[in-house]
């Protein structure tokens, strides 16, 4: 109930979130379309994969979140509370999925990475956008996690080793098809290939995502002592290995690639919104170090996206 009030209040900032969403799915859908047809069926796909990670969240095993203004929603499409929702998932976490996939894998690519650890980086760069995202959807009330002992601005951390998850498997499984049976070169475009390729990438990823939760489940009722704090502990490793690696690489890569503005400008204004909202609301009024915290994020995953054009973006 008190996600609900919360949400009636902040339509306004609600409205403003949903809409930059939805907004910058039109245009990512010409910029990937412009980029190559294994781009857009990239991003697509990733939308019916980030839709299927949100169903199994929720109906597999205890849900440890809800979207409020979509819970006990039957409907395929409904809009309640000023949110678009399919069935008991708000719209805009799935579309989200697939801009943030596509930005994350797209930038990758142009990095000097060995081909089988860009979903690494990729993953890296789509959990620092994703560090900014989360916390103000928990704020705007659009996306309320069950309490946690440790936690990140109440966001888990086990949500964010998630997104580690799901962004090296499906990177991985779509950039290794892609690139063994459809490769790029001099002859015909291979458009349906590349949606078939992809969404055979995207039904893989699912099925891995599948078997992991199970092997959570299981491994959850065999210790029932895990807390926040390990999960925090676990992510904090990643993360620094994660970076660690990517950087190591960025520093390394060319600088010279033409300029795309989605993987720059989207996670900068998104960042940024985020940031405004977060100061806007004062949901952490007294926790000072948030601002810092998504300001520091924002330069370096801006930093990062912008590398591959660094030269030219300077010159």
């Amino acid at each position: 109930m008190h996600g609900r009030l919360r949400l009636v209040s902040n339509l306004v900032p609600v409205g403003v979130f949903q809409a930059s969403i939805a907004v910058f799915f039109w245009l990512l859908a010409i910029n990937a379309w412009r980029e190559g047809h294994r781009w857009l069926a990239t991003m697509l796909w990733g939308i019916v994969f980030g839709f299927v990670v949100e169903w199994l969240n929720l109906h597999m095993g205890d849900p440890m979140y809800e979207y409020p203004a979509c819970a006990g929603s039957s409907s395929i499409v409904s809009f309640r509370s000023g949110t678009l929702c399919t069935t008991d998932i708000a719209a805009w976490v799935p579309v989200g999925w697939g801009e943030v996939l596509y930005l994350s894998t797209w930038t990758a690519q142009r990095l000097k990475i060995p081909p089988w650890a860009r979903p690494m980086a990729a993953a890296y760069m789509a959990v620092n956008f994703d560090l900014s995202l989360d916390p103000t959807a928990q704020a705007l009330g659009l996306w309320c996690w069950n309490p946690i002992d440790v936690n990140l601005f109440n966001v888990p951390f086990n949500n964010f080793l998630g997104w580690y998850l799901v962004v090296a498997v499906y990177a991985l499984l779509a950039r290794w098809g892609l690139s063994k049976f459809a490769p790029q070169g001099p002859g015909p475009r291979r458009g349906a290939m590349d949606f078939l390729l992809t969404g055979v990438a995207a039904a893989l990823a699912s099925f891995v995502f599948w078997l992991v939760k199970q092997i959570v489940a299981w491994a959850g009722a065999a210790q029932k002592d895990v807390t926040g704090r390990d999960t925090a502990i676990v992510f904090v490793v990643v993360a620094v290995v994660a970076g660690v690696f990517t950087w190591f690489h960025v520093m390394r890569s060319r600088r010279d690639h033409p300029f795309n503005w989605a993987p720059v400008i989207v996670p900068a204004y998104m960042s940024v919104v985020c940031l405004v909202l977060i100061i806007a609301l004062g949901p952490w009024a007294k926790e000072g170090a948030v601002v810092a915290f998504l300001l520091a994020n924002l330069v370096l995953g801006l930093l990062l996206a912008a590398w591959p054009s660094l030269d030219v973006l300077t010159a």
